[in-house]
């Protein structure tokens, strides 16, 4: 019996040193496995936030056009941009609500109107973190009249606005207040369900998101093609409106 205990001695200690070492293969394993996934995983996320956003603004934009034909009244989405004077980073491009307008007095371009009143029983709706609504104009995707751009870039003289007085915004941050006015951008339906304003409605939503740390800077998470402009995101999805029956159509980048 004596005789056999240091063999199996050495025997279990060589199989506890084998199982170790198979052991820091599989973790070894793992971790590579795992540094390879996270970014994928990270960039599922992304695209998936982007759905998400145009799902919810596609959604919001059919609830306006049906406010404004039930109601009869003209209707517009409001979509806060960078515009608005005291309204904090993250909270720019993202939210969106309907209220009721009319045109303003004196403008001859049919781009401006004046806010009256919420649309009842409404609130602020926001796009999930890592999209932005990047552009609510004229144009589809987010570009210029010279090519791709990396960060949003509305054109004045394409862009249908809404003047509504910082108070009436209180909801969406408490810090505003007060009876100055901003022109926020919209997509606007007459009381038939057609869009005012603009020859042509488009709403872009982008994997974009706001450094708001010392550079200031939009940044692209993903960038693809480079263009005469600059970069442009490739996860992004263009929701057009159109001017006559209100149909909402969601375009990707390879359609555009």
């Amino acid at each position: 019996m004596n005789a056999t205990k240091p063999s199996q001695t050495t025997a279990t200690a060589q199989n506890r040193r084998f199982t170790l070492a198979e052991m820091m293969v599989v973790v070894g394993i793992i971790a590579v496995v795992v540094g390879i996934s996270i970014p994928t995983v990270r960039k599922m996320r992304a695209e998936s936030s982007v759905r998400a956003g145009t799902r919810v603004l596609a959604a919001q934009i059919r609830l306006t056009r049906q406010f404004a034909i039930s109601q009869r009244r003209t209707v517009a989405l409001l979509v806060p941009a960078d515009e608005v004077t005291g309204l904090p980073d993250e909270l720019c491009y993202v939210a969106m609500k309907p209220a009721i307008v009319t045109a303003s007095s004196g403008d001859t371009t049919g781009l401006k109107y004046d806010f009256v009143e919420w649309v009842d029983g409404t609130r602020w709706m926001h796009i999930p973190r890592g999209a932005v609504i990047a552009e609510v104009d004229v144009d589809v995707g987010i570009a210029d009249s010279s090519g791709w751009t990396e960060a949003p870039d509305e054109s004045a003289s394409a862009i249908s606005t809404v003047t509504v007085e910082l108070g009436e915004l209180e909801e969406l941050d408490e810090n505003l207040s007060g009876a100055t006015t901003v022109d926020v951008r919209a997509i606007i339906f007459s009381p038939t369900g057609r869009t005012l304003g603009l020859s042509a409605a488009n709403a872009t939503v982008a994997q974009i998101m706001y450094d708001s740390g010392t550079s200031g800077d939009w940044l692209l998470r993903d960038k693809g093609e480079d263009d005469t402009a600059g970069w442009c995101t490739p996860n992004q999805f263009n929701i057009s409106v159109n001017s006559f029956t209100g149909r909402i159509k969601v375009l990707t980048i390879d359609q555009y």
